[in-house]
């Protein structure tokens, strides 16, 4: 959420994130923030709408994710349940849960972020540049599009709910020519008939795994005393 109380901004719904291992430990996505500072953003959880203000905030120096730090507020009715795991033995045609808030553009209110559960398999994996945003990172290509507000959710064993296998984070685009242009003579009347295109989207997520050591850097694994 961009969030800015002292200058009556807010909240404005940004994108989507998860907790990753303890509460006030949130992952998302990079590019949802822009320039935004820490100061500027707040976490809203769905079960009471609580905003919790950020107090710190780590962008990853090449991929597109980083860290949103919250306060640990305990809000009877209102728990954060953390992921817990990241794993990378994932594979190809493997299935996945996506969860996120993508704006409900069937609805009533089109820019309303509405909670959605989606479900794809992984089509292949790839060293993904981006060609519209400034990152580089370990990515997987998606049977499913990426809606506009889905960008940072998590995605997940489907049978294992706790374990992450990446986040979303755009669209691959493509178009493919269903009709060719042909031109016809009849007589001195030229009569042509327009190719029709249909524009193919598959969603892109960044494989967790790949900045594992950077999210254990900066959200070190909870240690049991012996």
């Amino acid at each position: 959420m961009h969030w800015e109380p002292k200058k009556g901004i807010g909240p404005t719904f940004i994108g989507t994130c998860f907790a990753y291992r303890r509460q006030g430990h949130f992952i998302t996505a990079a590019h949802c923030l822009g320039d935004l500072q820490a100061d500027q953003l707040g976490v809203m959880t769905p079960q009471r709408a609580l905003i919790k203000s950020a107090i710190a905030l780590t962008r990853h120096p090449t991929a597109d994710i980083a860290i949103i730090e919250t306060p640990t507020v305990h809000v009877e009715g209102d728990v954060v349940e953390p992921f817990e795991l990241i794993v990378s033995n994932w594979s190809l045609g493997e299935d996945f849960f996506a969860f996120g808030y993508p704006i409900d553009v069937l609805g009533p209110d089109p820019d309303k972020p509405t909670e959605r559960l989606f479900k794809g398999h992984f089509q292949r994996f790839l060293d993904h540049k981006s060609q519209h945003l400034p990152f580089h990172y370990l990515a997987a290509e998606l049977s499913i599009a990426s809606p506009t507000g889905l960008s940072g959710g998590p995605l997940f064993r489907p049978a294992a709910h706790t374990v992450l296998l990446g986040m979303a984070t755009e669209n691959l685009t493509s178009t493919t020519s269903l009709e060719s242009v042909e031109k016809l003579q009849r007589g001195e009347e030229v009569v042509e008939k327009h190719s029709h295109e249909r524009v193919i989207e598959y969603g892109v997520a960044l494989m967790l795994s790949g900045v594992s050591d950077w999210i254990d850097s900066h959200i070190p694994p909870t240690t049991t005393p012996a």
